[in-house]
């Protein structure tokens, strides 16, 4: 499908809209993009055009993926040949162009959101991209000369440094800031870890729009987005597209003054990730910290968990390996099922009377441990970490043959 196909609205691609109405799919747009209060303060005759491009893009990006054979990969910038007055003349210009680049995010999420639905595969969501990567770029090329745009990133960068400075992003200057540099202050944020893959591209391959705010070169690559603006799929579809040579993990929802936590959190999966403590389970390839609470809380400061593990299991510390394994897993089974046998037996695949033996065992060497309500908190955490280090062994039912 070329580009003039798509300005004609031709595309035979099925409508993204839940309906399959087109019409539809405009007036969700049209609703999405007053919401933006500064954006709704425009005038209708440029409102209209902003709306029928982004439907427009939208198209397009689900043409890329149900008809890639056609996708040729022409000048999308062809969609902005009837708006070039609007985006470069008159007292609008400022505004209309930041409602054009927000209007790119507006287009992604129907995109993903028909990704998702209709089970599109990674590889036709990323070719999609580069349609949206396309759109940014031409918007862009209407912005101000390169010495106003050089201005524009390093207030970026300062408005990068102030969120991860906790007292500058509680501070009387921040709104202003980011106002300056083109980026909505919201109180709730997502933040980004990024680390360079060895031996990969890491030159990005397109601009993440003026919501992103990006830092590729300091000493902790990050970025941070407003979280009511861009969602988690949306983010991770865009980082995994425009920078496939970095290892990204997202964080949750944060307060806007926690930047700096929630970035030491996100580099803390990444570093499990490393260390294969955390399984990257996730289609689009992102570690998204949500998934994995308790492994980032268990695993957080290895020297404590070294001390609470060394305590609450020293009574195992003169068994056999196997031995270990097996008494641990049947510890966790005890946690997990409160202690009925049955379900234990069933949970680890041996017979009830294999774990009333080993239950015995374990009251013979914890003792008063499991008795104590106030310990058994304590002792079920030193389990459970013991176990997510041990993820990559051998699991307990696969030791030797020999046991108790």
């Amino acid at each position: 499908m070329t580009a003039s196909q798509v300005v004609d609205h031709r595309a035979r691609a099925p409508e993204p809209g839940q309906r399959g109405s087109g019409d539809q799919l405009r007036r969700d747009i049209a609703a999405e993009v007053r919401g933006y209060a500064e954006i709704a303060r425009l005038p209708d005759a440029l409102l209209e055009p902003l709306v029928d491009t982004i439907r427009t893009t939208v198209l397009g990006c689900v043409e890329a993926m149900v008809h890639p054979e056609e996708y040729v990969g022409e000048e999308w910038a062809a969609i902005f040949r009837f708006r070039r007055g609007e985006l470069t003349e008159g007292a609008h210009r400022k505004l209309l162009l930041r409602a054009y680049r927000i209007g790119g995010q507006i287009a992604w999420r129907h995109a993903a959101e028909y990704a998702r639905r209709h089970g599109v595969t990674s590889t036709a969501v990323a070719r999609s991209a580069e349609v949206i990567f396309a759109y940014l770029s031409a918007v862009s090329s209407f912005a101000p000369p390169a010495a106003a745009a050089a201005s524009v990133a390093v207030v970026r960068a300062r408005l990068l440094r102030m969120l991860l400075d906790e007292q500058a992003a509680s501070g009387p200057h921040l709104a202003e800031v980011a106002q300056e540099a083109d980026w909505d202050l919201h109180a709730a944020v997502r933040v980004v870890a990024l680390r360079r893959r060895e031996g990969a591209d890491h030159s990005p391959r397109a601009n993440l729009g003026s919501q992103v705010l990006l830092d590729l070169d300091g000493p902790q690559p990050c970025a941070v987005v407003v979280a009511s603006r861009v969602p988690a799929t949306w983010l991770a579809t865009t980082l995994r597209a425009a920078l496939p040579g970095w290892t990204a993990a997202i964080g949750t929802v944060t307060p806007i003054g926690k930047v700096r936590d929630s970035l030491r959190v996100a580099n803390l999966a990444i570093d499990l990730v490393e260390r294969g403590l955390i399984q990257v389970e996730a289609p689009d390839g992102i570690v998204h910290c949500a998934d994995h609470l308790l492994t980032l809380t268990l695993l957080a400061d290895d020297f404590l968990i070294a001390e609470l593990v060394g305590r609450e299991l020293a009574p195992l510390k003169s068994l056999k390996a196997y031995q270990r394994h097996r008494l641990l897993a049947t510890l966790n089974a005890w946690f997990a099922t409160r202690g009925r046998v049955a379900d234990m037996a069933e949970r680890l695949r041996v017979h009830p009377q294999t774990i009333r033996y080993r239950v015995g065992r374990l009251q013979e060497l914890f003792g008063e441990q499991l008795a104590d309500p106030r310990n058994r908190f304590d002792l079920e955490l030193a389990v459970r970490a013991t176990l997510l280090h041990a993820a990559r062994e051998t699991s307990a039912e696969e030791g030797p043959a020999s046991g108790f």
